[in-house]
């Protein structure tokens, strides 16, 4: 399967795969079904962590690399204060957002994760469930690719 975005961590390894998506208001359930379909059609990927961004929240599963099971997110977090300064800084609201935009925009944040390497105390509330997944040791060090086929 291709991947909206990936990253490697320190080592090259991939320890991350993005879905990014302008999807909004969908369930718990109706994602996991979502990420399974999507996992079924192709190789599983061999990838600790799994996330898909979408406008309202972004769904970040752990251990991810297991069989593509129907299972809920590990994480569901409110992407509205992550996303919202890059809207701003855009000069763009979330409604008029296009696909590939909304892919650079998430890309940019990881990067600011990866290369700016901001203090685990400098990071919001917002983003503490980075900090707590093992998110954020894991992308350390690391480097983002752009849809990269994943098997």
């Amino acid at each position: 399967m291709q991947a909206d975005l990936v990253v490697r961590g320190a080592d090259g390894r991939l320890v991350l795969m993005v879905e990014v998506k302008r999807y909004r208001q969908k369930s718990p359930s109706w994602v996991a079904q979502f990420r399974q379909n999507l996992l079924a059609h192709g190789d599983q990927p061999n990838v600790p962590y799994f996330l898909f961004a979408f406008l309202d929240h972004f769904y970040l599963w752990c251990d991810a690399e297991s069989i593509p099971s129907l299972r809920e997110p590990d994480y569901i977090i409110n992407a509205e204060s992550i996303l919202q300064p890059y809207f701003d800084r855009a000069n763009i609201s979330k409604d008029q957002v296009a696909g590939q935009s909304l892919v650079l925009i998430v890309s940019t944040w990881l990067a600011t994760l990866i290369y700016a390497n901001p203090e685990p105390s400098d990071l919001d509330e917002s983003q503490s469930w980075i900090l707590e997944s093992g998110l954020y040791s894991a992308i350390q060090g690391g480097k983002i690719e752009h849809e990269v086929l994943v098997a």
